[in-house]
């Protein structure tokens, strides 16, 4: 039996962010940050995916708008049990997020990635895909433990 699904579940298990002196050096901007998340897929079995975010500078800072929603890109590989996830964010989510993944916990950080269209998942979590498959990312939530 399958059903549809419009969101990737994934436990975090490594973040780390770089900094693009040369990109930082031009322009001062907050784009040469990127955040690197190796994540765990939790609703589709055997997976992982390799989760890239930065910073958007044409995002405005209003947190409620629709142009502050993430945007970006779920590539899912038909010959490996990986995918890999680009997205946008505006300024100030990307620093709230990385504010709050630098605070030590004991359990893990969770993402929840909304998808443009939905995938098809059998209830033992296998994903059904002919060939390799791109999607648009519309939205991205994360829960950070915080005890």
């Amino acid at each position: 039996m399958w059903h549809q699904t419009d969101q990737i579940n994934m436990s975090v298990q490594m973040a780390d962010i770089s900094l693009d002196a040369s990109r930082a050096a031009l322009d001062g901007s907050s784009e040469a940050l990127t955040l690197k998340i190796n994540c765990n897929l939790k609703n589709i079995a055997r997976g992982q995916c390799a989760v890239t975010i930065q910073p958007r500078a044409d995002a405005p800072d209003d947190s409620g708008t629709a142009e502050n929603a993430a945007r970006g890109q779920l590539h899912i590989f038909v010959d490996r049990p990986l995918m890999t996830a680009t997205v946008t964010v505006s300024a100030r989510y990307f620093d709230q997020l990385t504010g709050f993944m630098s605070r030590a916990s004991s359990r893990p950080m969770e993402l929840v990635l909304t998808l443009e269209d939905a995938l098809a998942v059998s209830l033992d979590g296998d994903l059904r895909i002919d060939s390799e498959t791109i999607i648009a990312i519309t939205g991205i939530v994360a829960t950070i433990p915080v005890k």
